[in-house]
């Protein structure tokens, strides 16, 4: 076959790549909705007996691009996504979501993509079995000149780590936004969870079932060295993850995902408590600024209500407080565990106000709010 018909999407605009400010969260992305995608697409004869149907699709400037399927059948056939090499490519399935049938494809590095769909060899009639609802366009870090208080988990190898996933999700208002998560090691509430990939965040990161169909988690995002660049790859998690329980902001601010499957390495869960949190020896491991992985290094202050964006309240009986006195947190961290010294988790973070390097706090969501 030959090249694959081209759709150039125009660049977005000074206003579209502007970051989405959303309770707390900083976008990376924005999802472009398009109505003429489909029909952009080219049919190919494979074999003198089989159609294939496929579309490249550029949007200059992406660090990464994601599709978002409406109305899909993968019962009709192979759907295929791949970036510049169609070796690496990968065959989308599994559960739709919601009324629109809706399915979140992988995240492809670059700004370039194609689908490719090869019809079941009984099938006639040149029929998609689905509709390009949009393409996601992943545009930036959250900040070009991260806070100098940031410190990579390289410097100071946390076990923990293997745990930790910087997650990236799409909302209902068509922009893309990072957190942070935590597998978490829940057997001894029942033996059977023990095969389950389940994930803790933040509610007001992912709140909704069709933010967790969105959500891809990429795992051993971190330093090669202390100070080093980021890895040329890391362990992704596919979409689609499963919302399984949240509580609101005002009752502790969590959500607990089940991820598809687990990632493919030595990935490690944390153990948990609704235990109250010690004063002394905390640490948290975070994406502050969808960055390489950060371990802040803290200790408890004193409880007190606290005023968070949204006008909402964290209440002083359903938050610890933590102040840092090594590293600090910031957009991306949202969601991410507190640990006590020997590695239980025992909330997830909410707030942190605008901070310096000498007056560094975050608000977590303490696991008995929502755990008991």
């Amino acid at each position: 076959m030959g090249q694959a018909f081209l759709l150039n999407l125009p660049r977005l605009s000074n206003a579209e790549r502007t970051p989405e400010n959303r309770n707390g969260l900083t976008s990376v992305g924005l999802e472009r909705r398009t109505n003429s995608l489909i029909s952009s697409g080219r049919w190919e004869a494979a074999t003198p007996d089989q159609q294939v149907w496929r579309l490249t699709i550029a949007s200059p400037d992406a660090l990464s691009l994601q599709v978002h399927f409406l109305n899909f059948n993968p019962e009709a056939g192979h759907v295929y996504i791949y970036g510049n090499d169609p070796e690496k490519s990968h065959e989308i399935g599994g559960e739709s979501f919601g009324a629109d049938r809706s399915v979140w494809s992988p995240v492809i590095d670059g700004d370039t993509l194609t689908i490719e769909y090869q019809p079941e060899a009984a099938k006639t009639g040149n029929v998609l079995p689905f509709i390009i609802g949009g393409v996601v366009h992943i545009y930036a870090p959250l900040d070009a000149n991260p806070n100098q208080c940031y410190v990579d988990e390289a410097c100071n190898p946390n076990p923990l780590a293997n745990a930790v996933a910087k997650i990236m999700f799409t909302k209902d208002d068509q922009h893309t936004y990072v957190c942070t998560g935590t597998l978490m090691n829940i057997s001894g509430v029942s033996p059977s969870f023990q095969a389950i990939p389940l994930l803790l965040t933040a509610s007001h990161c992912v709140e909704t079932a069709s933010d967790a169909a969105s959500m891809s988690a990429i795992f051993l995002y971190r330093a090669s060295s202390c100070g080093g660049s980021a890895p040329e790859s890391s362990s992704f998690v596919n979409p689609p993850a499963k919302l399984l329980a949240s509580t609101s902001v005002d009752q502790g601010d969590h959500s607990l995902v089940q991820l598809p499957y687990f990632p493919g390495f030595d990935y490690a869960r944390a153990a948990w408590s609704t235990s109250d949190l010690p004063t002394s020896g905390l640490f948290s491991l975070h994406h502050a600024e969808a960055l390489p992985l950060k371990e802040s290094i803290g200790y408890r202050l004193p409880d007190a209500n606290a005023a968070i964006s949204g006008a909402f309240t964290a209440p002083a009986d359903r938050y610890f407080r933590v102040g840092w006195t090594n590293g600090g947190a910031g957009p991306g961290s949202s969601g991410a565990g507190i640990f006590d010294s020997q590695g239980t988790l025992m909330g997830t973070l909410t707030y942190g106000p605008g901070q310096s390097c000498s007056t560094a706090l975050a608000g977590f969501g303490r696991l008995s709010a929502g755990f008991e």
